[in-house]
């Protein structure tokens, strides 16, 4: 683990649990479909995947996020607020999550149990390229 990411863990109150699981993030002018990479109680690692990451995507930005849970396909509604840019994608700081938020808490919840249980579902590898 490099310095820099071990000093992140560190600063972390809630553990990470890797997590594929698709997410919406809604823009001004666009929604885009991407991917949870990880989850936490406290926030989230977006994968923005092979588009260029959108100007409206910016540390201090708040963007409000529809993630599906992958066994369920429920509906987490949260906000988050962007904490860090990385080389291919976004974290977030979820907002207003807090014990009086009810359905949301226990649906983020639920999220991160399932995610500490069970290993992130991998895509199946491409087939060989011919000659």
């Amino acid at each position: 683990m490099s310095e820099r990411r071990a000093e992140g863990a560190e600063r972390r109150r809630h553990p990470r649990f890797d997590l594929f699981a698709q997410v919406r993030v809604k823009g001004a002018h666009a929604d885009l479909v991407l991917s949870l990479e990880n989850v936490s109680q406290g926030g989230a690692y977006v994968d923005l995947g092979s588009i260029p990451r959108p100007p409206w995507i910016a540390p201090g930005r708040v963007l409000e996020l529809s993630i599906v849970h992958p066994e369920t396909h429920d509906l987490i509604e949260v906000q988050g607020s962007v904490v860090r840019m990385g080389a291919s994608g976004f974290a977030v700081r979820f907002l207003g999550v807090a014990a009086e938020a009810g359905r949301e808490l226990d649906q983020l919840d639920a999220l991160v149990q399932y995610a500490s249980e069970k290993p992130p579902a991998k895509p199946p590898p491409l087939p060989p390229h011919g000659p």
